[in-house]
């Protein structure tokens, strides 16, 4: 929108803001008065309270039917606030579609630079590797014989200073043709395009080896090699770049003008396989654009062409779009004197105007469910990039468009990779559209260049590439019937659409005794100039303020009789429907700030009423209505924006409401902890944070406000335990000082201390902080234990229901956020495809899946027992859920752990008659499963082959590493340790990426030494140990179950040492501790 109807927007709210409070405040006065007088008539005599109190009740009674029509008016307000937006968006639509882009008149009051409105040139593939010396002639003569009088080619550095600094020589070939100068050929391309009046475009790119030796060797760009052979990247040192540019611009002084500085570097393979960063660019293109100057003043320097990305792509982590806004930023536009753009058509009509599209289940994002287009269209946004910072007189030349006609011999994965193949007649039908929709509605449009006009060089095509489809001209040298469509529209007579012109365009024809201008649009200006007879069309017409309007928006001839010339003249075009285009929104824009400042009215009607009936809703519903908005602050907080400001708009009504109700808070710390390889991204550099950003685990997050929040409501009550109770305390404590103690024994003897500091943060530090604070609550008379149990299994089933949604083939995770380190949601390895839900890891899934469904189970249990059918289905569903994320991780160690589990449970629930009837029946089920799994012959299903032998040499160098070191290594040590002790076999494998040793004892004893081991092995005891002595209490047994299962899986994987994993351990420590009675369950 313009800024001038911001403007007015901006003035017309500041109008509606004063109403809206002075309609609120009359709320606040009746309720008020009716307070007051019921205060005073306490204090009046007899005769005079009677009176007060019936002004009162009229008072109450008119308060009453305003609440009732209050709420009326609330749903009529936001319904109608609903429409008008809906509608605003339907009208931003349209004009998107029909108005978007489209100029009536040229933003400039003299014609662009370089080119009097759109050109036609042609890029050349492949002219410079080209054996036959007068393809350069043939080449440059179809050129011409088109009606293009552009070519855009490459120059390859690598291909003319190749062996060294300075050297000019070709001696690649010196066994059979000897040294040859390599600028040889470019001098004759150079002079064939001069004799044939062709304009070259030199694309100066690709450094030769001896230019960049470190950007050759580094492990990216080793790597990149293997996904594109082609890949290139800057020089070592840019001042070499320079000195190539320098020499070549003063050898075709006179003779080549134009010069583009690189090709797409917003993409890794054209960047050395580096993340691509607009100022590491901007460095380039400055010392380019300096040596081209200082060579030759009147050169003209083309911005690179950059290739059109929407950001999602590994090759290209920011769209093209951000990259140049951030160039501009940059301070970039000041070395470059033309805006290059790619703008293929994909297979797309060019006369769509569409720039914003809702992606389909093909390529649907979470994060951007619509999104920009990436066609013809898309120029016109990257030119909008350019005038948002003020750059409206630089004319943008197209360095690339084209239509690609791949038949259907080309692979489908290939043949569609430049969106749907068309025909050669629609393939010549839309280039020729493309050319005319950027006359008649881009007059910032100069020269665009066909991609391509014949697939040159010595090299045949491969049969399955499509990219020889693109050209004009066959192999052979065949005229295509594109290039004949095209050549067609080009020998048509001249037209000038909207824009400024000089009176030279090829639009205005000299006549005998006078001119003739063909046009396209709904009126002309002339600039001077005094005709003395006029014709439009044929007929006579007088000229006013020099220039004719009101036109039919069509192609028009102008004839000027006698009288002097006019030095140029402009073009206008006037839209239909531009009026309510321009201020439509401005008009639901104040609509909808009419209806907002009702509603708020409104609203705070309603919020008087319910802070007046607050205390009289009862306490669970006030509860409930707390922990609700602490969940839509803290997702606010977490989703809204990565921005600073916008994430603290959540951030501080959470924290305002966790000092209301720290315990509350609480229970969202492990509803949250499931979310920790998805932590919340800050990146906003106007307030310190590195540009890289900062990740913040929700879960820390959450503990810390909820810990804060609980000293500054509770400090004063918080005292030492009486002498008498200190040893029951003390003693109660002990496992989790032992753990404490190991884990500060882990940070001294490690060597990288940041990791193991880090380590002791998440995994000791704040999981018995959770605990302590769930155990300070309960102490208080609030009841914690059992909601934060409840919010663990909640987590777990949210978690399970994504895992299962990956195996249907719907991912979730993107609605939760970002996974850090990890890529692709399943794996497929070993015979099977194992989903991670929202974990990094197949196994780490199973690890979290064995921490709920036992528990979830032995509440549906318990519940069952108490006849509470609903309760006992809602959490064997969860159970079932958890189960069946389980199967899918396909984590052989989870299924171990899901037997012994399940076997407890089993021997602590059936009667003593039925109990082994039941372990033998279920091991004799699992035995033939197990047979039946091995006669399928899938991997990872099989005990003795794939990652389970590999397990043994990680348990064997394990083993040498606790020999080497018996007091531990330190935590999260082992990953660096092992490169010493791993087995040579697996060296060349992902197992170099080994983290743990995947067994609990050695893990333990590395990380934190024997301290560690008997803190944690004490507090597991304990919680197995009582079932022994009650097992009719179900908690009780699902705790006990759920560590069976977790000592079994920890016995070929990991046991604590992941935050859901620790906290959920903590949790159930203080379940077992704080002893909820027998079979009861908490309403």
């Amino acid at each position: 929108m313009p800024s001038h109807r911001l403007i007015v927007l901006q003035k017309l709210l500041l109008l509606l803001a004063p109403f809206s409070y002075l309609l609120s405040s009359i709320s606040y006065l009746l309720s008020s008065t009716s307070y007051l007088l019921s205060s005073i008539s306490y204090f009046l005599p007899n005769y005079a309270s009677p009176l007060l109190l019936d002004i009162r009740h009229l008072l109450d009674y008119t308060l009453r039917a305003m609440w009732r029509n209050t709420v009326l008016r609330m749903f009529l307000l936001c319904s109608l606030g609903v429409l008008l937006t809906a509608a605003l968006g339907v009208v931003v639509w349209l004009d998107n579609a029909a108005l978007r882009g489209i100029a009536s008149r040229s933003p400039i009051s003299s014609p662009f630079p370089y080119t009097d409105g759109p050109a036609l040139g042609v890029n050349v593939f492949n002219l410079h590797l080209e054996p036959d010396p007068t393809a350069a002639d043939r080449t440059f003569a179809l050129v011409r014989a088109l009606g293009a009088r552009y070519v855009r080619m490459q120059v390859p550095w690598e291909d003319i200073e190749i062996h060294g600094r300075g050297d000019f020589t070709d001696r690649r070939n010196e066994a059979t043709i000897g040294v040859v100068s390599s600028w040889a050929k470019y001098d004759r391309i150079v002079d064939a395009a001069v004799a044939h009046g062709i304009e070259l475009i030199m694309r100066v790119d690709r450094p030769p080896d001896w230019a960049r030796e470190q950007g050759r060797s580094t492990p990216e760009f080793v790597a990149g090699l293997a996904v594109d052979g082609n890949s290139t990247g800057p020089p070592d040192d840019l001042a070499d770049y320079g000195r190539f540019l320098t020499e070549l611009v003063t050898r075709y002084r006179g003779k080549v003008t134009y010069f583009q500085i690189w090709n797409e570097p917003n993409l890794k393979n054209e960047w050395g396989w580096q993340e691509p960063k607009p100022a590491d660019f901007l460095a380039l293109l400055r010392v380019g654009y300096e040596a081209v100057k200082s060579a030759n003043p009147d050169a003209v320097v083309l911005f690179p062409g950059l290739a059109p990305t929407d950001g999602l792509d590994p090759r290209a982590p920011m769209t093209e779009l951000e990259y140049l806004d951030a160039i501009y930023r940059l301070g970039g536009a000041a070395y470059f004197d033309i805006m290059a753009a790619q703008n293929y058509g994909l297979g797309q009509p060019p006369t769509e105007h569409r720039y914003v599209f809702l992606r389909g289940r093909d390529n649907w994002n979470w994060h951007r469910p619509i999104d920009t287009r990436n066609d013809v269209s898309r120029v016109v946004l990257l030119r909008e990039v350019m005038e948002r910072h003020g750059d409206v007189a630089t004319p943008v030349w197209v360095t690339e468009f084209g239509y690609n006609a791949a038949p259907d011999t080309i692979p489908a994965e290939r043949r569609f990779v430049w969106g749907p193949p068309v025909d050669e007649q629609t393939k010549g039908a839309y280039l020729v559209a493309q050319i005319e929709r950027a006359r008649r509605e881009w007059p910032w449009m100069g020269v665009m260049n066909i991609w391509m006009l014949r697939y040159g060089g010595y090299a045949e095509p491969d049969p399955a590439d499509p990219t020889p489809y693109f050209a004009l001209v066959s192999r052979d040298w065949q005229l295509l019937s594109s290039y004949q469509i095209v050549q067609a529209y080009m020998q048509a007579p001249p037209v000038a659409h909207v824009g400024v012109h000089d009176w030279s365009h090829p639009a205005v024809e000299r006549t005998v005794d006078g001119w003739r201008v063909r046009f396209a649009g709904t009126g002309l200006e002339f600039y001077g100039g005094s005709p003395t007879t006029v014709l439009l069309d044929g007929d006579a017409i007088t000229l006013k303020a020099n220039a004719v309007h009101g036109l039919a928006d069509t192609t028009h001839v102008i004839e000027l009789r006698g009288g002097s010339a006019p030095t140029g003249f402009a073009v206008v075009r006037d839209l239909p429907w531009q009026f309510p285009a321009d201020y439509g929104p401005l008009l639901l824009f104040a609509g909808i700030a009419v209806i907002g400042a009702l509603t708020m009215r409104t609203a705070l009607a309603l919020l008087d009423h319910l802070i007046a009936r607050w205390s009289q809703i009862a306490a669970s519903r006030r509860e409930w209505i707390i922990f609700a908005l602490q969940g839509i602050t803290l997702a606010i907080a977490y989703r809204a924006s990565a921005q600073l400001p916008l994430t603290m708009i959540g951030l501080l009504p959470f924290i305002g409401l966790s000092i209301a109700r720290p315990d509350l808070a609480l229970r969202w710390v492990v509803i949250t902890v499931p979310l920790y390889f998805l932590p919340k991204g800050l990146f906003d550099s106007r307030f310190g944070i590195r540009d890289s950003g900062i990740y913040l685990p929700l879960h820390e997050v959450t503990l810390i406000i909820a810990a804060v929040a609980t000293l500054i409501r509770d400090w004063r009550r918080m005292r030492w335990p009486a002498l008498p109770a200190l040893p029951v305390a003390v003693w109660a404590m002990m496992p989790a000082v032992l753990v404490l103690i190991g884990g500060i024994w882990g940070v001294i003897i490690a060597d990288m201390r940041g990791p193991a500091l880090r380590e002791l943060r998440w995994m000791i530090i704040e999981p018995l902080l959770f605990a302590a604070l769930i155990w300070w609550h309960e102490r208080q008379g609030r009841a914690v234990v059992y909601p934060a149990l409840i919010g663990w299994l909640a987590a777990g089933a949210v978690s399970a229901l994504v895992a299962l949604a990956q195996v249907g083939g719907v991912n979730l995770v993107p609605l939760f956020g970002t996974k850090i380190g990890h890529g692709t949601d399943l794996v497929a390895t070993e015979g099977v495809v194992r989903a991670t839900g929202l974990y990094g890891h197949p196994n780490n899934l199973g690890l979290a899946m064995g921490r709920v469904w036992p528990l979830a189970a032995a509440l549906a249990w318990a519940a069952w027992q108490q006849r509470r059918q609903w309760l006992a289905l809602t959490f064997a569903g969860i159970a079932l859920l958890a189960l069946a994320a389980l199967t899918v991780s396909f984590s052989r160690g989870a299924y171990l752990g899901a037997l012994v589990a399940g076997g407890c449970l089993i021997f602590f629930a059936a009667t003593p008659r039925l109990r082994y009837r039941l372990i033998i029946g279920a091991g004799v089920g699992v035995l033939l499963m197990a047979i039946m799994l091995s006669a399928l012959g899938i991997e990872r299903l099989s005990l003795l082959t794939g990652s389970s032998t590999i397990r043994l040499s990680t348990w064997r160098a394990a083993l040498a590493m606790l020999a080497d070191h018996p007091l531990g290594i330190g935590l999260d040590q082992f990953l660096v340790v092992y490169q010493q002790y791993i087995d040579p076999a697996l060296r060349d494998t992902n197992e170099v990426y080994t983290a743990h040793p995947h067994n609990l004892i050695l893990d333990l004893l590395l990380r934190g030494g024997p301290l560690l081991l008997l803190g944690l092995g004490w507090a597991t005891w304990r919680m197995v140990r009582v079932p022994m002595h009650a097992p009719s209490l179900a908690l009780a047994v699902g705790v006990a179950a759920t560590m069976a299962g977790a000592l079994t899986h920890g016995l070929v994987d990991a046991f604590y040492f992941w935050p859901d994993l620790a906290f959920s351990f903590w949790l159930l420590v203080v379940v077992r501790e704080w002893s909820i009675p027998a079979s009861t369950i908490p309403e």
